[in-house]
């Protein structure tokens, strides 16, 4: 049974961001305050306070390491998206995760470790909205990690631009004689197929399509 510092174990950790996850408590707390407001709280300690951060923060050990208030960062903005995004009828994946505090653990212990990997605050944001999405019952568990896994592999920029990215693609058409490279450049193309967003077919020049992973996310970033 892994420690993390303070002497909590990762499976209290896991159940704590779940729970939270579920908590009524700071609802708004990310769309209320500002990221300079949001450092200034972690410095003095005032975020401990905040219930549904506080139980992170304190299994945590939070300090004032920047590896320990980046890391909260990323939970608060996942939570906010989470609980901004989740439906109120619960799902098959929300009533396994009341009733099977095992399964919640293995859950939230994931979270975190996905957590830990986001090199960008707004990947947090996104994958709380996919998170939400499963909760929602629009995905499976296994979808939300398959999608987890491309969010982490992707240039944030692309996240943000892939519906209009998508729209491009669309547009295509091959009786109009044009190159695929006029609708979307090459090195975005590529990038996207990298992390599982497009698909590549074609002799004479590559054409890509969005892969079906990819619609799904664009979908689930609109709720």
């Amino acid at each position: 049974m892994g420690q993390e510092p303070g002497g909590h174990s990762r499976e209290n950790m896991g159940q704590a961001l779940v729970d939270s996850v579920f908590s009524e408590s700071g609802r708004d707390f990310v769309s209320t305050v500002t990221e300079t407001a949001l450092d200034a709280a972690m410095d003095s300690g005032v975020l401990k306070d905040i219930p549904f951060v506080g139980i992170l923060a304190k299994i945590w050990n939070l300090g004032n390491t920047i590896d320990n208030k980046v890391f909260m960062k990323k939970v608060a903005f996942f939570l906010e998206s989470a609980k901004q995004s989740c439906g109120q009828v619960p799902s098959h994946e929300v009533r396994k995760l009341q009733s099977d505090p095992s399964y919640r653990r293995r859950v939230g212990e994931g979270l975190i470790l996905l957590l830990q990997q986001q090199d960008h605050f707004d990947k947090a944001s996104i994958l709380g909205k996919v998170y939400a999405g499963c909760l929602r019952g629009d995905i499976d568990y296994d979808m939300f990690q398959r999608l987890a896994s491309v969010i982490n592999n992707t240039f944030i920029g692309d996240l943000h631009e892939l519906e209009d990215y998508y729209k491009r693609i669309d547009q295509y058409d091959p009786t109009l004689r044009r190159p695929f490279k006029e609708f979307l450049d090459d090195a975005i193309a590529q990038s996207l197929q990298g992390s599982g967003l497009v698909i590549a077919e074609g002799y004479t020049e590559d054409i890509y399509h969005p892969s079906e992973s990819g619609r799904t996310l664009v979908k689930l970033l609109k709720n």
